[in-house]
């Protein structure tokens, strides 16, 4: 079941807010865009050549670049090397710039003002899952990132994907592609297993995104303007 959801990712982060209890407090981080492969080390010509081919599988085929790169570089042809693989592993840590916020202090407002300052400084501000209790203990909210682009078909697979894992929240345009809000607070081992969960549809969802979650042992998704991808991820709907 859904139904329309006019809105922001700040909006519906000052709603979610207001469900948690008194005295509880969400985290938020501002990160930086992640480098262009060319910048994470030098590569071998092959390797160059993996790149070319993982850029024309995604633009064919929409397959995630990465899953393209690796595949090309699977091949004799296109054998990947130490600088293909660093650059593959690359990881943003954003346990050490987590912030603090709490909950009566998440307003659209001052998110609009946290993520302004966030652009000012060539970054981006993301929300993370993990909300600090009253009692200091942490759980976390459900989050996945989409990989599938966005159209109404898509949109209407999503939504029957979602309704699959029983887990109430919303569904946002994130620009080019899809963000879901669980409603519906986790221990951690219960995220790890939303999150395998979810993997098994890889590429629908961002199965990079997914692993850089598990390293994090918590989930983070962008809510400002991002370069291509106009303004905060829009909602389209509630689920569940």
């Amino acid at each position: 079941m859904s139904e329309l959801f006019p809105g922001t990712a700040l909006n519906l982060l000052e709603e979610l807010a207001g469900d948690l209890p008194a005295g509880a407090a969400m985290s938020f981080a501002t990160v930086d865009f992640a480098p262009l492969i060319e910048a994470r080390g030098r590569l071998a010509p092959a390797e160059d050549v993996a790149v070319a081919t993982g850029l024309h599988l995604r633009e064919t085929l929409r397959l995630p670049f990465w899953e393209g790169v690796l595949l090309a570089a699977s091949t004799g042809e296109c054998t990947a090397g130490g600088g293909l693989l660093d650059a593959a592993a690359f990881h943003q840590a954003i346990g050490s710039r987590r912030t603090w916020l709490p909950v009566r202090e998440v307003e659209v407002a001052r998110l609009d003002v946290m993520c302004a300052e966030a652009q000012q400084g060539g970054r981006m501000l993301a929300v993370t899952s993990a909300v600090r209790l009253p009692d200091g203990a942490i759980q976390h909210l459900p989050m996945m990132d989409f990989h599938l682009a966005y159209s109404s078909p898509a949109t209407a697979l999503l939504t029957k994907l979602v309704a699959r894992w029983g887990v109430p929240g919303a569904l946002l345009r994130s620009g080019k592609s899809y963000h879901f809000y669980g409603r519906t607070l986790f221990d951690e081992t219960a995220l790890t297993r939303f999150l395998g969960r979810a993997l098994l549809y890889t590429p629908i969802v961002d199965r990079a995104w997914i692993a850089h979650q598990l390293l994090e042992q918590s989930c983070a998704l962008r809510i400002s303007a991002r370069p291509e991808y106009g303004g905060p991820p829009t909602i389209l709907a509630r689920l569940g």
